[in-house]
């Protein structure tokens, strides 16, 4: 049966991931979705402003049937035309990223995961995205499409003389904003301007706004 099976897993998670009772009671609250126990997107930009983003998501399956297929989005205001989307090595299992929608500066795309997470199981599904550019504005939003237990952002922007300021905002589901900055760290390293900002229990609907300002070394 789905639920047995939703417990064990659950039952097996708390330990693998070292869960307090009280938080394994939250996620049993959550059967019928595929909750984000991990999401980290890190984002390298170097010196021209051209990035990579790499994706990291260790989904929990809580449905009544087998995950083979997940939909997302990249969005870059500058690009040098459609986006490349292609996975990232991951021996645990294949996914293969199938092209939905492709404008130059939008791209809609589907991870086909094989073999499907099944009920109760917990997998790790990567990609990454080049072909985005940062010219003027700074700033990465990060949408969350699911029940999220933990999200990292990590920024490293290469080529930098120094980091002016950042700032963090969370966006309700409803549409109201809060400051998240208190999750926030930026720092300079040796040219680099480096950000990580980190997040717990978010909700369908949310979102997360990175903003920065940089100065350049003049030649």
């Amino acid at each position: 049966m789905p639920a047995q099976r939703i417990a064990r897993s659950l039952a097996a998670a708390s330990k693998r991931l070292r869960l307090p009772e009280a938080e394994v009671t939250q996620l049993a609250k959550l059967a019928g979705h595929v909750v984000e126990l991990d999401l980290t997107c890190s984002v390298e930009i170097d010196d021209a402003g051209w990035a990579t983003v790499t994706y990291s998501r260790q989904i929990l399956n809580l449905t009544n049937r087998p995950i083979k297929r997940l939909t997302r989005e990249l969005w870059f205001e500058t690009t040098d035309g459609p986006l490349t989307i292609e996975p990232s090595s991951n021996d645990e299992r294949k996914v293969a990223i199938q092209r939905t929608h492709d404008m130059n500066n939008l791209s809609k795309f589907a991870c086909h995961i094989s073999p499907g997470v099944d009920v109760g199981d917990i997998a790790t599904i990567s990609y990454l995205c080049r072909g985005g550019r940062f010219v003027h504005d700074h700033y990465w939003r990060q949408a969350v499409p699911r029940y999220t237990r933990h999200l990292t952002l990590n920024i490293r922007h290469h080529g930098v003389h120094m980091l002016l300021n950042c700032t963090a905002i969370e966006e309700q589901a409803d549409g109201s904003e809060v400051s998240a900055t208190e999750d926030l760290l930026c720092t300079d390293d040796a040219g680099d301007a480096l950000i990580t900002m980190t997040r717990n229990y978010l909700q369908p609907s949310q979102a997360i706004t990175l903003r920065w300002e940089v100065s350049r070394a003049t030649s």
